[in-house]
């Protein structure tokens, strides 16, 4: 308790409450039930009718997912995620080839860009409107080995292209994650590693 008007909260409690850097907090994470609610009529249409809603419908969706992912994925991705692969950091310091498959705004493969900047970094993702935003932040912070494509994940063809290959809290948002899976298995070389974190 304090002067009347105000209260204090335990600093654990606050982590959770706030938009604290905590993988813990939930502040952002609450923000899905008024975006996907927002879309509840079309997508009650469709168990109807049958069809989809596109991402487009899906107001602030990739704002708040690359929030989502800032406290979740990028919090943890240079001490506990890089290290789950040996050897790794160090092919990555010497300079390889990466490819972040439904890297929507970019978040995770910028901040591996800056980290490493011998290694080549590109983004895919389905959402132009994720990938404009992403290709605005490569200009802000001059980041010459990143670069973003509009592409489908099910249907790109690269092939023995990539050193390593992450999808970062994507596979299961896919329409035909088998597709997305055999483009990755031909877009790896042979020595390839393939990453994935998922929900």
């Amino acid at each position: 308790n304090g002067p009347a008007g105000t209260y204090h909260l335990p600093q654990e409690h606050a982590a959770l409450l706030t938009r604290a850097a905590s993988p813990n907090n939930i502040a952002a994470f609450m923000q899905y039930p008024a975006v996907l609610g927002q879309v509840e009529d079309q997508i009650v249409e469709c168990f109807r009718n049958g069809g989809g809603v596109p991402y487009s419908e899906f107001k602030r969706f990739h704002e708040v997912m690359a929030e989502d992912s800032g406290q979740t994925i990028v919090a943890a991705l240079f001490e506990h995620v890089l290290p789950l692969v040996p050897g790794l950091v160090d092919q990555l310091e010497r300079g390889i080839d990466v490819l972040d498959l439904g890297c929507g705004r970019g978040i995770a493969l910028a901040a591996l860009a800056r980290r490493f900047p011998r290694s080549r970094f590109l983004g895919v993702d389905f959402s132009s409107e994720a990938i404009s935003w992403a290709r605005s932040q490569v200009e802000q912070d001059c980041l010459n080995n990143l670069r973003y494509e509009v592409r489908d994940a099910a249907a790109v063809d690269y092939e023995n292209a990539f050193d390593f290959i992450a999808t970062f809290d994507a596979i299961h948002d896919q329409a035909r994650p088998d597709r997305v899976l055999a483009n990755i298995a031909r877009a790896l070389r042979p020595d390839g590693v393939y990453l994935m974190q998922d929900i």
